[in-house]
């Protein structure tokens, strides 16, 4: 479309000559310093439980703590997702706060199961978790952030750079992937002293605290308001929701908008 076309030749601009462009933000490549956090921290599985190893001794107990304690995150991210819609302003609206990035183009996108991302760590589905960072971790320039009423941001060479909430998100989420595959992989090598002592050093770890309630509220304020209908069984019954299939209203991204234009 020429709206999109519009933003392509907007985005490329700032790609590649990013200081001259009319925007009042842009993108940090991959060779600007990423010394805030560095992109290369992605999830990844400690090696002594990186291998996958079915059958053996299982611990009943542990395994059905850690059943129960995935079941009330599911439960937990749905509840808040329909609560937030009463809680923040919506989508639909305009935005309440000023903001340099500009509004981006939508489309109509399936959920579907992508079984890349459902797998457990290896080499191919940490790669494609890895990816859902940009280069820069997904930090831009910002040029007079006062204006937009921000507090400063971090500051560069070339000015001052800011976080952008959904790479925020995903990397709370890689965080929390890695740290469930490692207690998972670790009941099921049986080793419990390993276990015990990353049970106690995650317990002290105030990051998975910060990235629990930071989801929360992502999910409060960007509630997904779509109606979804059950899937059709073998036998023909509809009972479960599970997401596959519905269209969702799907805002692109300026990753997604940068994407199409390489």
């Amino acid at each position: 479309s020429s709206l999109e076309q519009t933003y392509n030749m907007n985005i490329t601009h700032l790609i590649r000559d990013k200081y001259k462009t009319q925007q009042q933000y842009c993108v940090l490549s991959s060779n600007d310093p990423e010394d805030v956090e560095s992109s290369k921290s992605s999830p990844t599985v400690s090696t002594r439980w990186s291998s996958l190893r079915f059958g053996g001794h299982t611990w009943l107990k542990t395994t059905a703590v850690a059943a129960t304690i995935s079941t009330g995150i599911a439960v937990a991210m749905l509840f808040f997702t329909f609560l937030g819609w009463n809680m923040c302003s919506s989508s639909q609206q305009k935005s309440l706060l000023k903001t340099p990035v500009p509004s981006f183009p939508k489309e109509i996108r399936l959920f579907e199961y992508n079984q890349t991302y459902m797998n457990p760590p290896s080499p191919e589905s940490d790669m494609a978790w890895n990816k859902l960072l940009p280069d820069g971790r997904g930090y831009i320039y910002v040029k007079n952030g006062a204006q937009y009423g921000m507090e400063p941001g971090v500051e560069k060479e070339t000015g001052e750079i800011y976080g952008v909430s959904m790479y925020h998100q995903i990397h709370c989420l890689g965080v929390i992937r890695r740290n469930y595959y490692n207690f998972a992989m670790g009941i099921q090598n049986d080793a419990p002293a390993d276990l015990k002592k990353e049970a106690e050093r995650q317990i002290r770890n105030e990051h998975i605290g910060h990235c629990f309630d930071y989801l929360r509220q992502a999910f409060e304020c960007s509630a997904d308001m779509t109606l979804e209908w059950p899937r059709t069984e073998k036998d023909g019954r509809r009972f479960q929701t599970d997401g596959r299939g519905v269209p969702h209203d799907f805002t692109l991204s300026l990753a997604k908008i940068m994407f199409r234009t390489q």
